[in-house]
């Protein structure tokens, strides 16, 4: 095992914010750099603000060649990530543990990458916990020697019982995470998700086993619920607890990235 780096192409849609993950970029030191990409659909089209193939087409062939002629390894990856910055944008490369190029690129592709064309669909609570369960799990697999993962069991608090979520332990550095959604019929109802899971924090920070944990909330923000997310934020973070909102399971592996990356540095 090696470690390499990868950077996600996405096109952003400011005035709607409105974000897809067109392509993952790669490089592996053994191998060097690869990239894969989600067929050019009309949400593409219309997040591109073109109706025009070219315009993005032109872009992705341009990162093709550049990657074809790169030698610097991670460093090319952070030019690209200087280069393209607005809205069509390459993010800055995050590390990832990895045996081969398209290995690498499977996973991330899996991880990462949803069909462009594949219109809006509802996303279940069960869904989504999977998501966060498979994604933490994958990722700790991959820091093995050094992290851990399980799910403690729930516990009586005060009469009532507490799911504690999922530990990841990296470095010694200790993290429970837990998912909530923004769903509900109106914004008292999708704020009140918010109340119960800071309590649950608070209810837990008394209990000597998770004393040192941080916690750390993965708020899913479905299609109408953005006004919601001000408030409910206060509320989680007022426990002492970190927030990240996210719009999709496919975001997932992404906005954890830096959180675990940050406990393993």
């Amino acid at each position: 095992m090696s470690i390499g780096a990868y950077s996600i192409l996405r096109l952003i849609e400011p005035i709607r914010d409105e974000r897809l993950n067109l392509g993952v970029l790669a490089w592996v030191p053994e191998d060097g750099f690869g990239c894969t990409f989600v067929p050019i659909s009309e949400r593409v089209r219309l997040i591109a603000g073109t109706r025009e193939d070219r315009w993005v087409q032109e872009k992705i062939d341009w990162i093709m060649e550049y990657l074809r002629a790169a030698t610097g390894g991670k460093e090319a990856l952070e030019h690209l990530a200087k280069q393209f910055t607005e809205r069509f944008v390459v993010t800055a490369p995050y590390p990832i543990r990895t045996s081969n190029l398209a290995a690498t690129l499977s996973l991330l592709s899996g991880r990462l990458l949803v069909s462009a064309a594949a219109p809006r669909a509802r996303v279940t609570d069960s869904q989504l916990r999977t998501a966060l369960h498979d994604v933490l799990q994958a990722r700790i697999a991959q820091l093995a020697d050094h992290a851990t993962f399980d799910e403690p069991q729930p516990v009586m608090i005060g009469g009532v019982r507490v799911r504690p979520g999922i530990r990841t332990s990296v470095n010694n550095h200790r993290k429970l995470w837990r998912l909530i959604t923004l769903r509900g019929s109106s914004k008292e109802e999708r704020i009140d998700r918010a109340k119960s899971a800071a309590l649950d924090v608070r209810k837990l920070r008394g209990v000597v086993d998770f004393e040192p944990d941080e916690h750390v909330v993965v708020m899913h923000v479905p299609h109408g619920a953005t006004e919601a997310v001000s408030d409910a934020t206060r509320w989680i973070e007022d426990a002492n607890a970190s927030v990240v909102p996210i719009e999709n399971p496919a975001q997932i592996g992404e906005k954890i990235e830096e959180s675990l990356v940050g406990a393993a540095a």
